[in-house]
């Protein structure tokens, strides 16, 4: 599980650093362009924008679809949270994974695309930020998009509750203590 974890970090992090290497490439590199186009930079904010909402929207749907098509065997146990449980009467149920490794197995192996995905689509606004300096804009207008991509990215660092509550929610269970 550690291990699995650690992958999906590394590729968070792959993608994370390599928007500061374009912010240092920005710098070191001679522009080209002394004359900005003025409309460059409202447009590819707008498509920023979009591609934010879309980083969110479609890697959710392609999980949720994922881990709907699941199979994974649940089953139900007594609640151990729960109060007010009258002597001699059922305690009220929960539903449990069955085999919480093959659960979270499974839930690892649907979690790493839609990472990916959201943190690609996160890192083209930063290319865009690159692309506004590159020509020539000043850094009052590229350097929104990488703090943008920043942002997006910081929101999808991975933890292990990121890569279960999704198949939770998905299933209607919980993993046993």
């Amino acid at each position: 599980m550690q291990q699995r974890l650690m992958t999906a970090r590394i590729l968070w992090g792959a993608l994370f650093a390599s928007t500061v290497m374009f912010l240092v490439v920005l710098q070191v590199a001679k522009n080209p362009h002394p004359e900005p186009i003025p409309l460059m930079a409202p447009m590819l904010g707008l498509v920023a924008l979009g591609i934010a909402v879309v980083s969110f929207l479609l890697p959710s749907y392609q999980l949720k679809t994922v881990l709907t098509r699941s199979n994974v065997v649940v089953t139900e146990e007594a609640d151990p949270t729960a109060s007010g449980i009258i002597p001699y009467r059922d305690a009220p149920k929960r539903r449990v994974f069955a085999k919480p490794e093959q659960a979270l197995a499974t839930a690892f192996m649907a979690y790493q695309t839609p990472l990916i995905l959201g943190c690609a689509l996160s890192e083209s606004i930063a290319l865009f930020g690159f692309v506004l300096g590159y020509l020539g804009h000043p850094p009052l207008v590229y350097l929104p998009f990488f703090v943008l991509a920043w942002g997006l990215l910081a929101v999808r660092f991975p933890t292990l509750a990121r890569v279960r509550r999704p198949l939770e929610k998905a299933k209607d269970a919980v993993f046993p203590a």
